[in-house]
């Protein structure tokens, strides 16, 4: 009698111990992507970073054509 409580007892300490190491596996496995996830956040927003940057450049370096051309076109007006 005392054998076979003693064999359901490892045995159930078995299934529990790999249930447990099964969520253990899970849980590293949701931390791996989380933090292959916010890598790839944080590169994107990188990159926008970077675009951002770049357009707001152009916009400088249009505005200042923009200011010259009417600067031009203010000086060529009164000649004709």
């Amino acid at each position: 009698m005392r054998t076979k409580f003693y064999l359901i007892f490892v045995i159930g300490l078995l299934f529990i111990s790999c249930d447990k190491s099964e969520l253990e596996l899970q849980k590293e496995r949701i931390r791996k992507d989380a933090a292959e996830l916010k890598q790839k956040i944080d590169s994107t927003q990188a990159r926008i970073d970077s675009g951002r940057k770049e357009l707001d450049s152009l916009m400088y370096k249009i505005e200042k054509t923009t200011d010259e051309l009417d600067s031009l076109t203010k000086r060529m007006n009164p000649l004709k």
